[in-house]
């Protein structure tokens, strides 16, 4: 057993991972309000959308070419019963973006036990539209059987139309970072080739040595287990925005410099 860590502190930095992804969760969120209006879909796709005027978009034509083209690829999979094309006009009805942390399946090994565990990374979300996060996938895929579900179709279609979109403007992108959060677009397992939007924290998580997550799973019961914020991480992060200013200090002016540095 890796000597940092056993089940008291696991405790201990489990409370206090719960703190810091409220934290920043919050945080996150109050960003995502603000910028709403960028991720409305018909500011892309305009006419190609149920109901919206025929007002033509510039560049609507090419974003509908590669959202029919992903859908297309997705047909490929044996995860999704979809239908032969992605007819328009499309009913896209989300417009405000949700988060949800990221989770995924991991087999722990120790000890000659081998346990399946659904393990939450607490400090990366996936990004969607509202109602229609990971959770609500994964229930669809769980419920299609071996016919065409219209509402997986729908949300798959979804994902496709968010990810277009974070392509398209990439000061998504760049505001995030501005604020310290990381945008990148990534493929889960449980969802084959669908992309999903990944925001991550500053901060990062880590996971325990397996047998401590057997031990835990074994007490809770269930076969589930969050990381825990990765302390040496975290008592080293930097202010970036100080770094550059004082980057520019010292190119300007070394005596201020040195100055600034003492104090």
């Amino acid at each position: 057993m890796d000597e940092r860590f056993d089940v008291s502190r696991l405790l201990a930095l489990r409370k206090l991972t719960r703190a810091v992804a409220g934290h920043l969760e919050g945080q996150l969120k109050a960003y995502l309000a603000v910028m709403t209006p960028l991720f409305n879909p018909r500011s892309l796709l305009g006419e190609y959308i149920r109901g919206e005027s025929k007002r033509r978009i510039k560049g609507a034509d090419k974003a509908l070419l590669e959202i029919k083209g992903a859908f297309k690829a997705l047909q490929r999979s044996s995860k999704f019963n979809l239908d032969e094309e992605l007819r328009t006009p499309l009913d896209v009805f989300g417009a405000s973006p949700e988060v949800n942390p990221k989770q995924y399946v991991y087999q722990a090994q120790a000890n000659g036990t081998d346990k399946t565990v659904t393990v939450t990374s607490p400090l990366t979300w996936v990004l969607s539209y509202s109602g229609l996060g990971p959770g609500r996938v994964a229930e669809l895929l769980r419920n299609q059987g071996n016919v065409v579900d219209p509402e997986l179709q729908n949300c798959v279609m979804h994902y496709l139309v968010m990810q277009i979109i974070a392509a398209k403007q990439p000061g998504l992108a760049t505001v995030l970072e501005g604020l310290r959060f990381h945008l990148s677009v990534g493929h889960m397992t449980a969802f084959a080739s669908l992309p999903m939007i990944h925001i991550a924290a500053p901060i990062t998580t880590v996971r325990p040595p397996d047998g401590i997550i057997i031990e835990s799973t074994e007490i809770s019961g269930a076969p589930v287990f969050e990381e825990v914020v990765d302390l040496e991480q975290l008592g080293g992060l930097r202010d970036p925005m100080k770094q550059q200013l004082m980057a520019l200090v010292e190119a300007q002016s070394p005596e201020l410099f040195e100055e600034l540095a003492a104090s």
